[in-house]
């Protein structure tokens, strides 16, 4: 990335980054349902077998299943900085605005990559997802 910077007009970096928190938090919260019915599921499976007699390992059972990641602190804190910012106009480094208007954030990858199994809206978005895309 290049350390090249430029001012913006903070109200429209504002409202792109509250869309794309939006967005992050439709992510979050499908994940999350999916990951309780997903554990929901092992449980259920799990307490059969031991009802059964049959061999079980609980470390066995839960090795596949990732705990969703959330990063909306990340947007919170970069919101309420906006919100607070006296400026009009603010500057932004080619990486802080991949970051806040492109949401290509660094943890962007590990984020689609956790959530995907149990958000629709995260696996439509990965595919998508280029983190070397500079187009």
């Amino acid at each position: 990335m290049t350390s090249m910077k430029m001012k913006f007009k903070r109200v429209e970096i504002l409202k792109t980054l509250q869309e794309n928190r939006k967005n992050h938090l439709e992510i979050v919260r499908e994940a999350q349902v999916g990951y309780r019915e997903k554990i929901q599921k092992v449980l259920e499976e799990s307490l059969e077998k031991i009802k059964n007699g049959k061999s079980f390992n609980p470390f066995n059972a839960f090795r596949s299943i990732v705990v969703p990641e959330n990063h909306i602190d990340d947007y919170d804190r970069t919101i309420q900085m906006l919100q607070m910012c006296v400026e009009d106009n603010i500057e932004l480094s080619a990486d802080e605005f991949q970051c806040y208007v492109r949401d290509q954030w660094g943890w962007m990858g590990n984020f689609l990559l956790s959530n995907t199994g149990y958000s629709k809206k995260a696996f439509d978005y990965s595919t998508n997802f280029n983190p070397n895309s500079d187009e």
